[in-house]
């Protein structure tokens, strides 16, 4: 994680990102000294905040080929950098992973995959407001990684998150293994 570097070459102090991202100070330090792994959502704000992409963020030396498909569509083999939180893997490639993500978004048919509630609101675009949970390490599973994701609320997504129960995962599992 390369937090620490564009904050610094930007001349902003770890108080000064805090505020811009609304991230405790104390969480942001442990984000940038590896002490902890910040979910997608945070990644994006920082990223957004330091003015510099995902990728750049995230970044390291590790990098795999990786395959994935999306619907019918196999999308080719690229280099992409992968990072490990948790037993999962981030792979972030821009476009095709909005184009992966509408997907599973659509499939889900506005209710969250979880606990099957509706959506609780839409978003800007008046598509109903889902977050997109991934379940296993991207290159490893297979290469439909539309069966390595689900469709939560923001209530499940946090769950998982922060306190993921077994049970949970094992539905999920077994939900995005029927992903088409």
């Amino acid at each position: 994680m390369n937090i620490k570097k564009f904050r610094q070459a930007k001349g902003y102090s770890l108080k000064v990102l805090s505020g811009m991202v609304n991230i405790p100070e104390s969480m942001l330090s442990r984000y940038e000294n590896g002490l902890i792994d910040p979910p997608i959502s945070k990644i994006k704000l920082i990223a957004n905040a330091l003015d510099v992409t995902i990728d750049d963020l995230i970044s390291s030396d590790a990098s795999q080929n990786v395959d994935y498909q999306v619907g019918s569509s196999t999308i080719e083999t690229q280099k992409i950098p992968i990072i490990d939180y948790s037993n999962r893997m981030l792979a972030y490639a821009s476009s095709q992973f909005a184009e992966l993500e509408n997907k599973i978004k659509k499939n889900a048919d506005g209710k969250c995959e979880l606990c099957g509630e509706p959506a609780p609101f839409d978003d800007f675009s008046g598509n109903p407001y889902l977050e997109v949970f991934y379940l296993q390490k991207y290159a490893i599973v297979n290469s439909k990684l539309i069966n390595n994701a689900v469709a939560l609320c923001p209530n499940c997504h946090a769950k998982l998150e922060y306190a993921p129960e077994k049970e949970d995962i094992q539905k999920l599992i077994s939900v995005a293994e029927n992903h088409n």
